[in-house]
């Protein structure tokens, strides 16, 4: 009986440990594509990107909002800063059939 409680106690310990960690943003159903930009609208918040993957262009066009982190060299910084022809890495999520920009990094 002893036995069986300890370790009850024990898998919940790591249940709760396990829980804890922070996600990975492609467990949180983010995903990442580095690659050159190929339009910015500053107006319409959004921003687009190509880039080669199997001998085969991907464009990927995404929205930008107010939650959107945009950084330059590592900074803080806006949308403006983004220029076409920049390679940035887009972190984005699939919702209700649009992507949303969660970062755009430029180095």
């Amino acid at each position: 009986m002893k036995k069986s409680v300890c370790f009850t106690i024990f898998a919940m310990f790591l249940l709760f440990a396990f829980a804890a960690l922070p996600m990975s943003a492609e467990a949180a159903g983010m995903k990442t594509m580095t690659g050159k930009v190929i339009g910015v609208d500053q107006g319409g918040k959004g921003i687009s990107i190509s880039s080669m993957a199997g001998g085969k262009e991907i464009v990927a066009g995404a929205i930008v909002d107010d939650s959107t982190q945009v950084t330059v060299k590592g900074k803080k910084a806006g949308l403006m800063d983004i220029k076409e022809g920049d390679t940035v890495t887009l972190v984005y999520t699939l919702e209700k059939g649009d992507l949303y920009a969660k970062k755009v990094m430029k180095k």
